[in-house]
């Protein structure tokens, strides 16, 4: 367990080195890696080379390039946009209509004088499925005809 945990703060030092190289560390984890930095000679080391390199690689001359860097030009997605607009208007006039009949359906009336005083399982088709069902048995039994 204490290589896994000093590794894991050998991570976070080498990528604080990395950050202060580029001037971007706080001076709260500053303080944090100095403190690492005098019990850890691996990341002292670490941040010799890193200083090294970076040196080395600012004072470079700069190359001349061959040709010039050509990027491609910025795709327009001209021809996605009615499409977009249409599944737009396709997907409001769906939820138009799930409301609609959400409301129809377990929303109430307008007018309170409007509501039935009948039984809300007597509109049901599963009620009036088996409604049916019974009364085909019982011809059955009887041996009727429906």
């Amino acid at each position: 367990m204490g290589a896994s945990i000093d590794s894991q703060r050998c991570s976070r030092a080498r990528q604080w080195i990395s950050l202060e190289v580029d001037g971007e560390l706080s001076r709260f984890e500053q303080a944090l890696l100095r403190d690492h930095l005098r019990g850890c000679d691996c990341c002292r080391v670490f941040q010799a080379d890193v200083g090294t390199v970076s040196r080395e690689l600012r004072q470079a001359r700069l190359e001349a390039l061959l040709q010039p860097v050509a990027l491609p030009a910025a795709r327009r997605h001209a021809r996605s946009r009615p499409l977009q607009a249409l599944a737009a208007a396709a997907l409001s006039v769906a939820a138009l209509g799930i409301a609609t009949t959400v409301g129809v359906l377990h929303g109430s009336p307008q007018r309170p004088e409007a509501r039935s005083t009948r039984p809300a399982y007597l509109d049901s088709w599963d009620y009036e499925r088996s409604l049916i069902r019974q009364e085909m048995l019982r011809a059955q039994q009887y041996g009727r005809a429906i």
